[in-house]
């Protein structure tokens, strides 16, 4: 079956394209008001060289069987129209591009599209990009990206700078979500594989995987602005993953972070565990129902660390390890049944804000405190600081919690003037 055209739709029945191959000789786009929906989902279909094939139909769907983009003489695309929707029952392949020409998918305003996998991994061997963008005379405003399966996403194995991108524009609420996503790159391509998004949501469903022998710098997964990465499975190193202290991340599974600096740090379901230092630059909260375990290292908490919403949370550490300190520069708050135990570790512990404790357990375990400014302990539940405390030079730390707050150790003064004062109705 050959198309020369645009085919339109207006009826409330399928059109369906025959078991045959299905070839388009010119820019078709695809349209119409009637519900029925274009099916062609007996074969794959392949968008040749030079080709641009558009999707502008509101009314109903459009349904491949799987999509190729073939390797062009001159750049073939994809265009999801606003409004419409396409679904490619299994994959989206890119094939390895032997040229200087982008095989490119654009989204456009409201426009959906979803895939059984996305394969952007085929090696190039020209300047030539796989891409989806968001970027076009018709900027999206919330365009959609939904892959059931695999994202997979690589470069060129050679000095060229053919690479695999996905970008979501800036100032609009894209989603892009995945079951998996693997990078798979080489560190000789000069071109970068990249996932990005500025105001939009990444939703990564299971294991990000990033491979490739020391190819860390061609693998980037890059959340800026007041972007949001939803993660539902572990995010190991070796890849370069940039996450700004204005950026979301909610934890959102059982699973591990590695040697990262996010911004807002979300666990929401399941145990997050630390496998490195880590950073969270903007602020931390630890829902019901979930806990945060720090391993044996470092760990930074930058903003205000919130343990619980009423019920449970918890906030702890892996082992009896010591290495590395604990800091918490904003206010601590933990909540009715939440839980903030350093007890099985002998972590040195830095405190900066106010801490108030009103849930059921509040222990630094015997690791030496500091207090680096002028604050306050407030709250109605019990408090231990369980090593060596020092309020550093001119601070003063107050004790405003009406329940009993002990200090297992000592309480040092360091300079002239570290002072400790007990407030009204609190007993230390």
């Amino acid at each position: 079956v050959t198309f020369g055209g645009t085919i339109t739709q207006n009826s409330a029945n399928q059109f369906k394209a025959g078991s045959g191959v299905t070839t388009f000789n010119v820019d078709p786009t695809f349209t119409g008001s009637g519900a029925g929906g274009l099916l062609f989902n007996q074969n794959p279909v392949t968008i040749v060289s030079a080709r641009t094939l558009t999707n502008t139909y509101t009314s109903g769907v459009v349904t491949f069987n799987a999509l190729t983009f073939a390797s062009p003489t001159a750049a073939n695309n994809y265009v999801v129209g606003t409004g419409s929707t396409t679904t490619v029952t299994n994959a989206i392949t890119y094939t390895a591009n032997t040229t200087a020409n982008n095989q490119t998918i654009t989204l456009q305003g409201t426009g959906i599209l979803n895939a059984g996998s996305l394969n952007m991994g085929a090696v190039p061997t020209s300047t030539g990009n796989m891409l989806v963008v968001t970027t076009s005379a018709t900027a999206c405003t919330s365009c959609q990206l939904n892959v059931t399966g695999l994202t997979t996403l690589g470069n060129a194995s050679t000095a060229v700078a053919g690479a695999a991108q996905i970008t979501m524009t800036t100032g609009a609420t894209n989603t892009f979500s995945t079951g998996t996503l693997t990078y798979s790159t080489s560190s000789t391509g000069t071109g970068i594989a990249t996932l990005s998004t500025a105001t939009g949501t990444i939703t990564i469903n299971g294991a990000t995987t990033f491979t490739g022998a020391g190819a860390s710098a061609k693998m980037l997964l890059n959340v800026t602005g007041a972007g949001i990465l939803n993660l539902w499975g572990t995010l190991p190193t070796n890849g370069t993953v940039t996450l700004v202290s204005t950026s979301t991340t909610n934890m959102r599974a059982t699973a591990s972070i590695d040697a990262y600096t996010f911004g807002i740090l979300n666990v929401m379901t399941g145990t997050t565990t630390t496998t490195a230092a880590v950073t969270s630059a903007g602020a931390l909260t630890v829902s019901d129902g979930a806990t945060l375990s720090l391993g044996n290292f470092a760990f930074t908490a930058s903003g205000t660390t919130t343990v619980g919403g009423g019920t449970t949370g918890i906030l702890s550490v892996a082992g009896a390890g010591s290495t590395g300190t604990l800091t918490f520069t904003g206010d601590i708050t933990v909540n009715a049944g939440g839980t903030f135990n350093l007890s099985t570790g002998t972590h040195a512990t830095s405190f900066a804000g106010n801490i108030a404790h009103n849930g059921a357990t509040f222990n630094t375990g015997t690791g030496a405190e500091t207090f680096t400014a002028t604050k306050a302990l407030s709250g109605a539940s019990n408090m231990t600081f369980g090593g060596a405390a020092t309020i550093n030079n001119t601070f003063t730390l107050t004790n405003n919690n009406t329940a009993t707050v002990t200090f297992s150790s000592t309480i040092i003064g360091s300079g002239a003037s570290g002072n400790f004062a007990t407030g009204l109705k609190s007993y230390t």
